[in-house]
């Protein structure tokens, strides 16, 4: 009898052991599936805040390329105001035909009177700055009596308005009526 005990026992055993090993697995499954679900709510939180900031993200995105238009509108716009300005520019250039005949009297025309001013840089009313020394680059002649000039050093530009009077030996002399340097701004 003790033999077959010692069978029911082991018996036993082995049942106990399957019991235990399965519940040590069930415990062991259920909190990976609790880690998992855990990892899951986090995940799903986390989802939900970065769908928030997508959201915030989007938004912005949406003002800041309003803003990029505008830039873009304000830049089409400056563009267009100086195409019209040099046009305006260019048109100061062009002396009228009173102006032509009066000059033509002395027998000059506005490429003499421009060199002369050339000539003359120390008619600009500003010093130089760094080493620079000013001069003149581009004059026009607006009739027979006034010269709108511009002039730098190489850093800073400026512009002046010149009163000119030419003598009977074809002599010019300048008067300064106004001037400024370009803002930096």
């Amino acid at each position: 009898m003790e033999k077959r005990m010692l069978v029911r026992l082991i018996r036993i055993t082995g049942v106990v052991s399957s019991f235990i090993i399965l519940l040590v697995m069930n415990i062991v499954q259920y909190n990976q599936n609790q880690s998992i679900y855990d990892l899951n709510e986090y995940l799903i939180n986390r989802l939900q805040l970065v769908e928030g900031e997508k959201s915030t993200l989007l938004v912005e995105k949406k003002e800041v390329n309003k803003d990029i238009s505008e830039v873009k509108q304000e830049n089409d716009n400056l563009i267009n105001e100086i195409a019209r300005l040099n046009t305006d520019i260019e048109n100061l250039g062009k002396i009228d035909f009173a102006s032509i005949q009066e000059l033509s009297q002395f027998g000059i025309d506005t490429e003499y009177i421009i060199k002369d001013l050339y000539d003359h840089p120390e008619l600009i009313p500003f010093d130089g700055v760094f080493g620079g020394t000013m001069f003149f680059y581009k004059a026009y002649v607006l009739n027979y009596k006034w010269v709108y000039a511009k002039f730098e050093d190489g850093h800073i530009l400026g512009a002046g308005l010149y009163k000119f009077e030419l003598d009977q030996h074809h002599n010019i002399s300048w008067e300064l009526v106004d001037a400024f340097l370009y803002s930096s701004k």
